[in-house]
């Protein structure tokens, strides 16, 4: 289980074989350590230094956001670390047909699953221009099939997005005001959801990444920069429809968030939820993370979105010591 530790003023420490939180003398939870994979706390949150060194020890992962759920550091281990793993990922970087073979096969899963939640949430909404959108988004799979090279996948990558996110905001409600993607900072409630929701999902592959001993700052399509985590930005393409769209959609329809649940930062104009609302929305992301699938055909048993993550990830570790692109394949929902 991952430990989010977002109540200001709360500590976590440890009691023997259990970490405890709590805020002054009133106990909000006690986990025993041995069912932690990841913690993730806020600003104004603590751990001890004791559950500093018993998380390094245990190769668990500490992960610092803000306010927004933007990643801002890690605390953990050298357990994970695989050296000659990570030597042959950079061998892999370096192979352009390497690369564009997987990120095609990322780009075509993104596109599919695309066009599954503008389809499901069409079909009470009836919207012709949606209805258009949806055929327009498919033009685009022979495009991508025939790219050269990562940076015209990407083009085209692009160009669907934004017909996408115009799908989109013919499906948000009229009270949410959403007219299309817009970060750094979100600039209307929806905008700040899915902001929100793919900083989590971030996270959440880059900690697998990190367990199979990649180096998540190197990529197949985002290019190095310093500061960026390429590879994790990579493999959460073709899960963004499918864990954080679709969701903020229901949750922002349904009304389980409202204006009145939002701040605006008079410095910069972001629209962000409040600190409550935000534990709120946490706690519906891992809900959606431990709903049970079966979009992996080669397992027979349902397996949780987490477990369909890390199972995607450990494809790309194959496809990566195979030097074998087909080893990869994007998870498509129907």
């Amino acid at each position: 289980m991952v430990v989010y530790l977002t109540e200001p003023g709360c500590i976590m420490r440890k009691d023997g074989g259990k970490y405890i939180v709590q805020k002054g003398d009133d106990v909000l939870a006690e986990i025993p350590s041995a069912k932690i994979e990841a913690v993730v706390i806020s600003r104004g949150s603590h751990v001890t230094s004791v559950v500093c060194e018993d998380l390094l020890d245990r190769g668990v992962p500490m992960t610092y956001i803000d306010h927004a759920g933007k990643f801002k550091g890690r605390l953990e281990s050298a357990i994970h670390y695989n050296i000659e793993r990570m030597a042959l990922q950079f061998d892999r970087y370096y192979d352009e047909s390497f690369c564009l073979d997987i990120g095609k096969k990322i780009i075509f899963g993104k596109l599919a699953n695309s066009r599954v939640v503008l389809r499901r949430y069409n079909r009470n909404a009836c919207d012709s221009r949606v209805k258009k959108i949806i055929n327009e988004i498919g033009a685009y799979e022979a495009d991508i099939g025939s790219s050269k090279t990562v940076q015209q996948l990407f083009g085209y990558e692009g160009m669907f997005s934004k017909l996408y996110f115009e799908g989109l905001s013919c499906l948000v409600c009229d009270e949410a005001k959403f007219i299309g993607r817009s970060k750094r900072p979100p600039k209307d409630p929806f905008n700040s959801l899915l902001s929100f929701g793919y900083s989590l999902l971030l996270n959440e592959i880059y900690t697998s990444i990190t367990h199979k001993g990649l180096n998540p700052f190197v990529g197949v399509m985002h290019r190095i920069r310093n500061g960026h985590p390429a590879l994790a930005s990579d493999l959460m393409e073709e899960w963004r429809p499918l864990m954080v769209d679709s969701m903020a959609l229901k949750l922002i329809n349904g009304a389980t968030f409202k204006a009145v649940d939002f701040t605006v930062d008079s410095r910069t104009g972001g629209v962000y939820l409040n600190r409550d609302d935000s534990k709120k929305f946490i706690g519906h992301f891992e809900t959606r993370l431990l709903k049970t699938n079966r979009y992996i055909a080669d397992i027979a048993s349902p397996m949780t979105f987490r477990e369909t993550l890390q199972y995607q990830v450990n494809s790309f570790v194959k496809a990566i010591e195979e030097k074998n692109p087909d080893l990869y394949g994007a998870v498509v929902i129907r």
